[in-house]
């Protein structure tokens, strides 16, 4: 009886590599406490965890503010197009833009930050 034959372990999975990434996973092999590939990488795929993160919020949101950034450009074709258009009101429009855009970028900062702490 072979040696192979004797192995509790019969599954086989080949990985193919660049240089580099073999490069990389053999120093933290040397950081970890195991003392080969395969212990090493048997222990990360039943220890770690995969994470999956769902952005489909913010696309949604994303979606919203282009559906009210169209809406915006026509209403500046119509400002273009009226001479007397009340300058108090296209400041507010460009308020209201603004603060579109900071609603969005502490709604992904948030999100961002959400994912990391999981």
């Amino acid at each position: 009886m072979s040696w192979r034959e004797n192995r509790e372990r019969k599954k086989v999975k080949k990985v193919y590599l660049y240089d580099y990434e073999w490069d990389y996973i053999q120093q933290k092999i040397e950081m970890s406490p195991f003392d080969n590939f395969t212990n090493y990488a048997r222990n990360i795929l039943i220890q770690k965890e995969v994470r999956a993160y769902d952005y489909s919020q913010l696309i949604d949101v994303k979606k919203e503010i282009n559906a009210i950034g169209r809406n915006i450009n026509q209403l500046v074709k119509i400002v273009n197009t009226i001479d007397d258009f009340p300058l108090d009101e296209f400041k507010m429009l460009q308020d209201e833009v603004e603060t579109l855009k900071k609603l969005y970028a502490d709604k992904v900062s948030n999100e961002i930050r959400a994912t990391r702490k999981k």
